[in-house]
């Protein structure tokens, strides 16, 4: 009796500890939903992290397919939080091997995308910003 007892317990502190982690991890700050695509000289780009580095507030991020296309995550959900934003870009390789080489130094970053990160890769220098107000499709043409 003394087991089932404890059991009980043990489970309605589990269940409790539960709900305050899950009820914690969601956001009161209103979201838009944005999406768009990258390309450069007409043709879509794939492999860039696409990040929206908010004024105040946590980051988005989405990663572009082989269309250039690209959606935004915020956390588990979709979205960017209202407000202003710096957008940089990142090669994002899908390959694992890849990923590994490249944070080894082992993997040349092609010389195209060398030239994306160089104007649009640094947070602090990359020319892209944007107040977003409302759910929408942003377009990046990189030069």
């Amino acid at each position: 009796m003394a087991g089932l007892l404890w059991a009980r317990r043990l489970m309605v502190f589990v269940t409790i500890l539960l709900l305050a982690v899950l009820g914690g991890c969601g956001s009161d700050h209103p979201l838009a939903q944005v999406g768009g695509t990258v390309t450069r000289g007409g043709k879509p780009i794939e492999h860039i992290m696409v990040h929206f580095y908010p004024t105040q507030g946590r980051p988005s991020w989405g990663v572009t397919d082989a269309q250039g296309r690209y959606t935004m995550e915020y956390d588990d959900r979709k979205g960017v939080e209202i407000g202003h934003h710096k957008v940089y870009v990142t090669f994002s390789p899908q390959d694992i091997q890849v990923k590994m080489d490249l944070e080894f130094g082992k993997y040349k970053v092609p010389a195209e995308m060398g030239e994306i990160m160089k104007k649009y890769g640094d947070p602090d220098k990359t020319p892209l910003a944007f107040d977003v107000k409302e759910s929408q499709t942003i377009d990046f043409k990189l030069d």
